[in-house]
């Protein structure tokens, strides 16, 4: 059973964290840049001279590892899904570079016996001068929920991402995904079994290998960018989404966008019947 102290008191070391040029290229790849080979938009983020870079890369730079492997918290590893993520953005990311990384815990809520638990992750990127970018994961516990059994302990529900507008969208657009989605992204540390594995994936009730969440929102920002950013990375200011059902790689993901503002534009993507994004949310510079 997850030891709720044991998991507030885990500690994340500060960490540098180096990338290439490669690595920056591999991103873009993996979130779907290049699948129009002849699109200059897309193959701006894929050339060797100056290649615009992804702002919501940063979230993969930020990722901590495998963390919940950690002896004595006492978390049920194969059930861990990524629930939601949000950035605010605050620089451009260079397009190869050494950043200072820090994570914390933030929150640890007990949802009950049948609902598993919530973490709350926050982070910080940083280079030698300033900020680059800021956020909040939220990681599902599947199967650690009901460790506070009536005793009080376990923390307020961490902020969640509020829900999308009652109306009709005002617009939409589809969005391939590469069926090396997660064979790709996974080359950027996340190894995990789940997203390459066909037998790994259906023992955990999946039909196959599932993209990881983090690609996922990567895609989401490449939507936002095409769409509402008129291909400028740089004016996508923050992002955040709810991960609501598993994306396989290689499906179309169809985007809804609610206008709310000239700076604020909410979304969801379903891949077919199934909504796999849900309560987005971004900022974008006017």
């Amino acid at each position: 059973m997850l030891d709720y102290d044991a998991v507030r008191r885990h500690v994340f070391a500060e960490r540098r964290c180096a990338y290439t040029l490669r690595d920056t290229q591999l991103y873009a790849l993996a979130v779907g840049m290049g699948l129009a080979p002849r699109d200059e938009a897309q193959l701006r983020h894929l050339r060797d001279e100056a290649p615009l870079t992804l702002p919501t890369m940063a979230a993969a730079i930020a990722w901590p590892g495998p963390w919940y492997g950690t002896e004595g918290l006492g978390i049920d590893a194969a059930r861990i899904v990524h629930a939601e993520q949000r950035m605010r953005f605050f620089a451009p990311l260079p397009a190869a570079a050494a950043l200072d990384v820090s994570t914390r815990i933030a929150a640890v809520h007990d949802r009950g016996a049948a609902r598993g638990a919530l973490v709350a992750l926050d982070c910080e990127l940083r280079d030698d001068t300033r900020r680059l970018a800021s956020g909040r994961s939220l990681i599902l516990l599947r199967g650690d929920g009901g460790f506070g059994a009536g005793d009080g302990r376990g923390d307020e529900c961490p902020t969640v991402q509020p829900p999308l507008p009652g109306r009709s969208a005002d617009d939409a657009i589809e969005l391939p995904t590469s069926p090396q989605a997660a064979l790709l992204y996974r080359l950027w540390g996340d190894r995990n079994a789940l997203h390459c594995d066909p037998s790994r994936a259906r023992d955990a009730g999946f039909d196959g290998p599932i993209l990881h969440g983090l690609a996922s929102y990567g895609i989401a920002g490449h939507a936002l960018i095409r769409h509402a950013c008129g291909g400028e990375p740089t004016r996508l200011l923050a992002l955040g989404l709810r991960l609501s059902a598993p994306l396989y790689p290689g499906e179309t993901l169809r985007f809804e966008f609610w206008r709310e503002s000239a700076q604020r534009l909410r979304f969801r993507a379903h891949a077919g019947a199934r909504c796999v994004i849900d309560r987005g949310d971004a900022r974008i510079e006017a």
